[in-house]
């Protein structure tokens, strides 16, 4: 039988109301006896239907439907039900300021990538989106145009160049493009005990011509923390927690629908097996040696040092709304909502 949901000490402290100040239950309440496998699911659903809330009332009568409608179409055991409530319990018990467990559990299991795709959908020439991951941080320090977002010794030297645009081709000034990647250790800075100050992490402005660039370490694949609850998850579904090296980007600029993407290095051998399904085939992009001289000298870089050029797409808030809404009223209409 499954093991019972460990209660911390200030659960176990926690102050009870007096009987006397408890509040009494609201009027109009469905009667809520008897309850079976045939009426619990509408019962629930009624009762929470109390709330003045229409877009919570439609998330939670869905969120109950599909979770009762689960436990009928597997016949889950109380055993499985309880192992699910511990796992959940670990997931956020190892959470902290800079590890979300539930954010990994998402992007595991597909979730991240559905939720994104729902909410930021694009239109053709504009650039893909692509999961958030775990390991942002709003600390990032400001860098300029040619410096480096990583400190020495951290990884073999790269520069990254592109440029800014809206649809029509119009460049982007000024819009704030956060980039963070691993060192070539395959770890990002907030996985070291200690960390007292961001790095392989910054925020660069775009010029008057969309342009930009800075210096980096080369991307490395990578395993995702898996020595929680998330990674025994793969190891029992016999998966692998491994991404393919890539650079994060999130960029935001007044007017435009914000973009969290990344860009992911040709021939990876984990491209088609990601473990948190962010690799689109239009996110592929070459890394190269510089090689020309002239470039190099222009940049500050030796010919040796590696490059990745690429540039991005914005779409228009307007523009996103419009394809959002649409493709919002399609869904509720293949549901006859």
């Amino acid at each position: 039988m499954a093991e019972p949901v460990k209660v911390k000490e200030e659960q176990k402290n926690a102050t009870l109301l007096p009987k006397e100040d408890a509040p009494g239950p609201p009027p109009n309440l469905p009667r809520l006896l008897d309850m079976t496998m045939e009426n619990i699911t509408e019962n629930t659903k009624l009762i929470n239907s109390l709330n003045p809330n229409p877009r919570l009332k439609f998330l939670l009568e869905g969120l109950v439907q599909h979770l009762h409608d689960f436990a009928r179409e597997t016949a889950l055991t109380t055993d499985e039900w309880m192992t699910a409530i511990q796992f959940l319990t670990e997931v956020g018990q190892i959470c902290s300021p800079t590890r979300q467990e539930f954010i990994l559990l998402s992007d595991t299991l597909g979730l991240s990538t559905l939720v994104d795709a729902i909410n930021h959908p694009k239109p053709p020439g504009a650039t893909e989106n692509t999961v958030l991951g775990p390991f942002f941080t709003e600390d990032a320090h400001h860098f300029s145009h040619g410096e480096s977002i990583a400190s020495p010794g951290k990884g073999e030297m790269t520069l990254v160049t592109g440029r800014l645009t809206s649809l029509d081709g119009t460049p982007i000034a000024d819009a704030t493009i956060d980039v963070w990647e691993t060192d070539e250790s395959g770890h990002y800075d907030t996985q070291y005990p200690g960390r007292d100050h961001p790095d392989c992490r910054g925020i660069i402005h775009t010029d008057t011509d969309g342009i930009f660039h800075f210096k980096c370490v080369k991307p490395v694949s990578y395993p995702i923390p898996h020595d929680g609850p998330v990674g025994k998850m793969l190891k029992i579904l016999q998966r692998h927690p491994y991404r393919p090296a890539h650079l994060h980007y999130k960029i935001q600029k007044e007017g435009f629908d914000t973009l969290v993407t990344a860009l992911y290095m040709r021939g990876d051998p984990y491209e088609e097996s990601d473990a948190v399904f962010g690799v689109k085939s239009s996110l592929i992009v070459d890394v190269n040696k510089i090689e020309d001289e002239e470039r190099a000298k222009k940049y500050g870089m030796d010919v040796n040092d590696w490059w990745i050029d690429r540039d991005f797409v914005l779409v228009p808030i307007e523009t996103a709304e419009k394809i959002r809404k649409e493709n919002v009223e399609k869904a509720m209409a293949n549901l006859k909502i």
